[in-house]
């Protein structure tokens, strides 16, 4: 608080006067509330922050919360989680002084909700597949895309990798208007490639009318085998 000194006080009888001794006048600041955003994305919640001027050590605030001009259930706390569109505000009581803050009206956004596609979910090494991303449960704004470990920036990514295994990929869509955010992810398995095949022949040289044998030294269990002949199947 601030000490202000007060006038004497002055009395005077028959002529004579006596005066009091000085005594001080403890003033406090107003509060002053300020909350923080206003927006609310679909399945989240929003924070409600305040800050007030500084008062003495021993002053404890006093917050009263209220949504549509009904007070909160709520112990009192200078921030809340605000689960639900409405109205809110804060009441705010220092030293025996009271401020309210403006009401923020809390809009709800819808997330963007994001399904995933592929062309192929199974690829050979250095092979490709296309991956789409679409968005509905959105309204206004743009959306904007962003892929894990730098795959992409579109609604689309050609994904290729040297790494055998299962690849997980996931994409991010925010909505420029609200910020909203919708997540998804799809799998990649990635498979090695078969060994490359030795042939071998059970004779060089074969007469004509006769028969050489074609045989695959190093089977891999079940490959499926095609064979061609100058080129041709």
């Amino acid at each position: 608080g601030l000490g202000i000194p007060a006038e004497p006080l002055f009395r005077s009888a028959s002529g004579c006067t006596a005066v009091s001794e000085p005594f001080y006048a403890n003033v406090h600041p107003q509060p002053v509330v300020i909350l923080g955003d206003s927006i609310m994305c679909e399945g989240g919640s929003m924070l409600f922050a305040l800050t007030i001027p500084e008062a003495d050590s021993d002053a404890q605030p006093v917050y009263t919360w209220f949504t549509d001009d009904q007070p909160m259930d709520i112990v009192s706390s200078d921030y809340i989680l605000a689960s639900e569109p409405g109205l809110y505000k804060v009441a705010v009581s220092v030293n025996g002084c009271t401020s309210e803050s403006e009401e923020y009206y809390v809009t709800y956004h819808s997330s963007p909700q994001l399904q995933l596609s592929a062309t192929e979910t199974d690829i050979c090494v250095g092979g490709h597949t296309a991956i789409f991303a679409d968005v509905v449960n959105w309204s206004d704004g743009t959306i904007l895309y962003s892929w894990s470990d730098s795959y992409g920036s579109g609604s689309s990514y050609d994904f290729s990798s040297e790494e055998v295994g299962l690849h997980t990929i996931t994409v991010t869509a925010t909505n420029t208007a609200s910020g909203c955010q919708g997540t998804n992810s799809i799998t990649i398995n990635v498979n090695d490639l078969p060994e490359t095949p030795v042939v071998t022949v059970n004779q060089a040289t074969v007469f004509e009318g006769g028969q050489i044998t074609l045989t695959v030294a190093n089977p891999v269990d079940d490959a499926i085998y095609t064979w061609y002949r100058n080129g041709m199947l």
